[in-house]
């Protein structure tokens, strides 16, 4: 009965049936089997009772009693379940923000909040050791003990306290060490269990930071770069229509050399993460002015942005490129009767800013379009889109819209951002 239903609630009463029709059995057996007969109806009047009467009440004592340890068990059990879940949940939180010498004490705090512990001991790479407890419990000279292959059990030279020892690992390399410090009397093997537990959730947690830090890194260089990167035709075009300037208007020309200069000191100094959208668009009319001495006629840009957005702030240098893309690809260099109105605007949604450029050109050609969304781009011809893109995507991971598409006269670009730090001026 118990084995069926010990998952079950157990009905007492039926046990104790159960019981008493077993011993029932047994003392037929036994009258059964004993003679003379005198000898039976002794025994009977010696045991009988107990028998019939004792002896269920034990077994029911008895279920009852593993039912207990088996209700105790469970209820650690999930005891600890919920300690490494919620542990689970702060270290995930704590490491979205990167590895560094704070985080890595925040880690060990929250698990030194969770855990009975004396003492905790955390160390990552080459951040900074983290402890929280007793320190002087882990410091000493240790007799090794293995728990298993990965975990190790120290223990103090006075037998009174015990470390236990969790490498952090990355594949088969150990890139850190959890250790922790409980008095001998207090450990338990749900305690090493949870302790290992936390060590192989905090491995894969680790390694999953520094990869999105790895890929941060890169985005961001690609970023620098791309700043850096100065065109060696738009110079040319720049001077050459400057050139052109000085004999025509010679103010025309002197105002076009302090926007190239301008231009240039905006792309290649300026390193802040954010700026307002107010002067980022600075950025692109000189960039602007400057492309309109070279077309003349043939290019047109206006702006239309709404005046609660100045001050908002967006990643810096984002804007510009996808405008250069528009007047370059838009400008048709055959046609001089033809005019290529670009209009960019900007709005405010409820938590979004809201972009587009567009231009009156011949729009994107199917293989940068596909390009583009397979996330491939083509060489020398939407890899500065396709940067922005990957930067959007290290920022803001999946909440924003930045899209492409073509229009029945010309390309439009579509980006939606979230509203960053309140926009105030």
């Amino acid at each position: 009965y118990y084995k069926f239903n010990k998952n079950k609630k157990m009905n007492f009463f039926i046990i104790y049936l159960y019981g008493l029709f077993m011993e029932v059995l047994s003392l037929i057996s036994v009258t059964m089997t004993i003679s003379p007969r005198i000898l039976s109806e002794v025994y009977l009047s010696m045991i009988g009772i107990y028998m019939i009467f004792i002896k269920p009440i034990g077994v029911v004592m008895l279920v009852s009693l593993s039912t207990d340890i088996q209700y105790n068990q469970n209820l650690v059990g999930a005891n600890y379940a919920e300690k490494a879940l919620r542990i689970a949940k702060k270290t995930f939180e704590i490491l979205e923000n990167g590895l560094n010498n704070e985080n890595v004490q925040k880690l060990a705090d929250v698990i030194y909040k969770y855990v009975p512990l004396s003492g905790l001991e955390i160390k990552i790479m080459n951040f900074r050791p983290a402890y929280c407890g007793n320190k002087e419990l882990l410091i000493g000279k240790y007799e090794e003990k293995y728990l298993s292959m990965e975990s190790r059990i120290y223990e103090s030279e006075d037998k009174e306290s015990v470390n236990l020892y969790q490498p952090l690992l990355i594949g088969s390399e150990e890139i850190g060490r959890i250790v922790f410090a409980k008095h001998a009397s207090q450990i338990k093997p749900a305690d090493k269990k949870l302790i290992e537990g936390i060590g192989n959730l905090l491995s894969p947690q680790i390694q999953n930071t520094i990869v999105k830090e790895q890929k941060k890194l890169l985005i961001k260089s690609e970023y620098k770069a791309l700043r850096a990167q100065v065109n060696p035709h738009f110079l040319y075009n720049a001077l050459n229509a400057i050139k052109t300037m000085i004999r025509i208007d010679s103010q025309k020309a002197q105002d076009l050399i302090v926007d190239l200069a301008l231009f240039y000191r905006k792309s290649l100094s300026k390193n802040e993460e954010y700026i307002s959208v107010l002067e980022e668009f600075k950025t692109i009319m000189v960039y602007t002015n400057i492309q309109k001495a070279r077309f003349g006629k043939r290019l047109n840009v206006e702006t239309d942005l709404s005046e609660d957005i100045f001050y908002e702030k967006i990643p810096s240098f984002i804007l510009q490129p996808i405008v250069e893309n528009a007047i370059l690809h838009g400008t048709s260099k055959l046609d001089l009767n033809r005019v290529n109105e670009i209009r960019i605007r900007g709005e405010k949604g409820e938590s979004y800013l809201i972009f587009t450029i567009q231009d009156s050109g011949d729009g994107f050609s199917e293989e940068v379009l596909k390009s583009f969304y397979k996330d491939e781009p083509l060489e020398n011809t939407s890899i500065g889109l396709y940067n922005i893109k990957k930067r959007l995507s290290s920022i803001f991971d999946q909440n924003f819209e930045f899209s492409l598409k073509n229009l029945s006269s010309g390309a439009y670009v579509f980006l939606k951002i979230p509203v960053e730090n309140g926009g105030k001026q």
